[in-house]
């Protein structure tokens, strides 16, 4: 089974299983309930990394540099699950998108690559 990694606003990186979708986790540093969601996670095992709210450049790399809106965020999530649910085509149209919205950037190229 495929594990998540969900990042807190403080900054702490866990590792949740995909069965955890939908529930609420409990951050282990500052106690905060985090909504497991499939826009606010990113595979384990994927060569994109998924920016998180609150952290600074310097301790993350965000796949949407000049201030995406929360619908493209969801967008790309979207297009994460769908890549690995072997949805290839669906996936890349999305990356696609999301590409023509935000040119140049590295993360989306590697996602669609």
């Amino acid at each position: 089974m495929r594990k998540l990694i969900l990042v807190c606003e403080c900054g702490e990186r866990m590792q949740v299983p995909r069965s955890a979708l939908g529930k609420t986790g409990l951050c282990p540093s500052c106690g905060r309930g985090i909504p497991i969601r499939a826009d606010n996670t990113m595979a384990s095992n994927a060569n994109v990394s998924f920016g998180s709210m609150g952290r600074s450049a310097e301790t993350t790399t965000k796949p949407f540099r000049s201030g995406p809106s929360d619908e493209d965020k969801r967008r790309f999530g979207e297009a994460v699950d769908l890549y690995f649910a072997k949805r290839y085509a669906e996936a890349l149209a999305i990356f696609d998108t999301l590409r023509e919205r935000y040119p140049n950037n590295e993360e989306i190229e590697t996602a669609r690559t």
